[in-house]
């Protein structure tokens, strides 16, 4: 599955955490300013839209990319 994956992809990805994705967010903005670069930073919180994924019709989708069926089950 990684390889389906940005590689900038936190919290999906062994090793890799929603936490450790704010403090590469964090440490990218910091190194952006010490540079003396401006920068504009939008965040937005997605967790509500989740609630609205038809999640029938994404399993049948993930099912038909030919992904292990495990992970489809597991869905």
């Amino acid at each position: 599955m990684s390889e389906w994956l940005y590689e900038g992809q936190h919290g999906f990805r062994p090793g890799y955490l929603c936490e450790s994705q704010i403090v590469t967010v964090c440490q990218d903005m910091a190194d952006y300013l010490d540079k003396g670069a401006r920068i504009d930073t939008i965040i937005i919180i997605i967790s509500k839209a989740f609630e609205l994924v038809p999640y029938g019709r994404l399993l049948k989708k993930i099912a038909a990319s030919g992904l292990d069926f495990k992970v489809v089950v597991w869905g």
